[in-house]
């Protein structure tokens, strides 16, 4: 019995890999943390992609404080239209978006590390 389930459980855990090497769709989710004012915070973001084309993009807040939760919707509200319907290596996060410094450079890493996956 334990020799069918490892080979459903690779499959499983295979389908990005699977889609990025042909091309199809896949998912792809980071969940940065940083330090801000003395607390620890995070984010998950989902990228949803087609063809190396990110098609959707969510970003749910982890912030330890209602002040950087309302900084982190603000930025997933700006962001959005700067990343849906292109590619990773097109993608580029102007200065000033939600109005934090910090967020763009956490969002700039998590981008960063999405176009190394995509080049694997």
């Amino acid at each position: 019995m334990n020799r069918i389930i490892l080979p459903f459980v690779l499959l499983l855990t295979g389908c990005n890999l699977a889609a990025s090497l042909t091309g199809g769709s896949g998912t792809e989710t980071f969940t940065p943390t940083y330090e801000y004012l003395g607390q620890t915070h995070s984010m998950t973001i989902n990228f949803v992609m087609t063809n190396e084309v990110v098609t959707a993009l969510t970003i749910e807040s982890g912030a330890a404080s209602d002040l950087e939760r309302a900084h982190q919707l603000a930025f997933a509200a700006n962001v959005r239209s700067l990343i849906i319907e292109k590619s990773v290596e097109e993608i580029d996060i102007p200065v000033g978006i939600g109005d934090e410094e910090r967020l763009r450079k956490v969002f700039r890493k998590v981008i960063d590390e999405l176009i190394v996956k995509s080049e694997k």
